[in-house]
Parts: structure tokens; sequence; C-alpha cells
């Protein structure tokens, strides 16, 4: 659905700087008319930016952290690398743990502050592709929507605890 800027900012109740919604549970996409003057390029990555979500919400029953979903979103998107490198330069003790960063994207209406949450969550996400693979954080979202804790279904698909994934993802960072 295409809005007007403040009709957007109004039903979606989302701070000014947001490219697009969607509903996971209809589908449907919200854009703010500001985003055609992205031009087609533009106009397709928010859109496939949204539909990603659908997707991985659909394949994982709404049982991710909000970390993975953006991160996922951002590297199939095509921006995860782009996204992970800023990441690197935010390591000097600005950090926050990731379960932190669950309300930080379109919650909080600093959108420096949702910038860092992106970008620890695309250095999150690559770091789990590297360390298990396409093929088990594939596995990973078929054992969430299936239920299993978040907990077990990285241990099966990194071969680490939560806690030790997310400091050996902190160590990398500030190496």
């Amino acid at each position: 659905m295409l809005h007007s800027d403040g009709d957007f900012a109004t039903v979606a109740g989302l701070p000014h700087w947001v490219a697009g919604t969607c509903d996971a549970a209809n589908g449907r996409t919200g854009i703010p008319a500001r985003g055609l003057a992205q031009g087609a390029a533009g106009l397709r990555g928010v859109l496939a930016h949204e539909y990603t979500h659908v997707v991985v919400v659909h394949l994982i029953q709404g049982r991710s952290p909000r970390w993975l979903n953006e991160g996922l979103v951002l590297h199939f998107q095509g921006a995860g690398p782009t996204v992970a490198a800023a990441a690197r330069r935010l390591a000097a003790g600005r950090l926050r743990p990731l379960v932190a960063l669950e309300g930080a994207f379109v919650q909080v209406r600093d959108r420096a502050l949702a910038e860092v949450a992106y970008a620890q969550s695309a250095s999150a996400t690559a770091f789990l592709l590297e360390r298990a693979g396409v093929q088990e954080v594939g596995r990973l979202l078929q054992r969430r929507g299936e239920g299993v804790s978040w907990e077990r279904a990285l241990e099966e698909a990194a071969r680490m605890d939560a806690a030790t994934f997310e400091r050996e993802w902190q160590e990398r960072l500030r190496r």
C-alpha cells in the first residue's frame, strides 16, 4: 500500500525515517510516498526488505529474535556486508547485548540508535551464517518454527550456546 507521508506515519505509528513496513499476518506492505523518490531500484529494495520479513516470519512462526530477523533480511537484500562493516566501527564500547535490541528497530525514535541495532543485527547474522552455514541457519529457522527453544536451535545449528555465540561474535568485532 502506498500512503502519503503523513498518513504513513499515522497509520504505521512509526518514526519518520522508516522506509516501509509489513504486516506478516496478511502479507501487506506499506510504504510512504517519499519512497517513490528513491527510484525503481530503491523502491525494489524496500519492497524486497519488507517481503523478506514476511517470508522469515512465516518460516519461523514469529519465533525469531528480532535481531536475527532483521539480519537475515539485510543479508538477503544484499546490504548485510555493508551494514556489518559499520558494526565493526561501532564495536568500541557501543555494542548492546543482542537481547536488548528487540525493541530498538521501530520503537526507538532515535534513528542513530536504530542504525546501531541494524548494524549489530547484520554483523551477528553474518557471524552466525559464517559459523553455521546457510543450510544450518535454515534448519535453525525450521526448528524455531516447530517450537524448539532459541537456545536449543542455536546450539544445534552453531554448536555453541547463546552466551558463547554472543561472546565470540563480540570478540570478532573488536579485532
